[in-house]
């Protein structure tokens, strides 16, 4: 499970046991995670998620996708733009990989 602290409080960021999520509060808006699917690239499970806004309507949404081991690694826009972070892989995606995401 991963965990963040809010008000000296630990509580539930994503439980990948269940593929669940739980809220988390960004820049004041408090958001719901909420599990999309799960990737299987080079031998790794990703997880898909996105932030759902509770109180409010959003009519974007940016994708994200963690890798248990070392957080989230992609991202992807509303627009279909896929940003990668640089330390996770020494080789670009391959069309068959982002088809994936």
């Amino acid at each position: 499970m991963w965990y963040h602290k809010s008000n000296n409080q630990w509580k539930i960021f994503f439980d990948y046991h269940n593929c669940q999520g739980g809220q988390i509060c960004i820049l004041g808006e408090l958001r719901k995670v909420t599990f999309v699917k799960k990737v299987a690239i080079r031998g790794t499970t990703i997880y898909n998620f996105f932030l759902k806004p509770i109180n409010s309507k959003q009519s974007h949404k940016s994708s994200y996708f963690l890798d248990l081991k070392k957080g989230v690694v992609f991202i992807k826009s509303s627009s279909g733009k896929v940003l990668i972070r640089t330390d996770y892989l020494n080789v670009k995606l391959t069309n068959d990989e982002v088809s994936l995401l």
